[in-house]
């Protein structure tokens, strides 16, 4: 990866990974930085953070919103099995656990020139392999500086 330039994304990204690695090391995870296969689970939990879509926002363009998809796979067994229980909930507190996670990074990041804060906008429950629900994926909107801008020239 090159380090001469800071993309607004790999700020964003990073940001993301420290506050999933800090809020769930009870279930020592790593996140990846990579748009993770929906087969995956099968061998543990696994988290990723991938881009989804950047845009200028309004009609100044001042502000860039970038978009991040954080895919949380719960581990599944692979057998299926019709009368296997999976209970939903996990997943569902695994999200309120993220929400306010990102929350609380807001609360206390001073921000940087290019990544000012993020929200998570959206939270989805797809079915794992198996059909049940072990996992989400939340969508994040973090906002920051449009670099694209010849006024952010200095």
């Amino acid at each position: 990866m090159p380090t001469t330039v800071t993309s607004p994304y790999v700020e964003a990204a990073e940001a993301l990974a420290a506050i999933l690695d800090a809020e769930f090391t009870d279930l020592n995870i790593v996140t990846q930085h990579d748009n993770l296969h929906e087969s995956l689970g099968y061998m543990g939990t696994v988290v990723g953070v991938a881009p989804e879509y950047e845009r200028p926002q309004g009609t100044d363009a001042v502000v860039n919103e970038i978009y991040l998809k954080v895919k949380f796979y719960g581990m599944f067994i692979k057998d299926v099995d019709n009368q296997q229980s999976v209970d939903p909930r996990v997943a569902a507190i695994w999200a309120e656990r993220f929400r306010r996670a990102v929350q609380a990074y807001n609360a206390s990041a001073v921000g940087t020139t290019t990544l000012w804060y993020m929200t998570v906008t959206s939270v989805d429950y797809p079915k794992d392999p198996t059909g049940n629900k072990s996992r989400f994926e939340a969508t994040v909107r973090a906002y920051g500086q449009n670099t694209a801008l010849t006024e952010t020239i200095g």
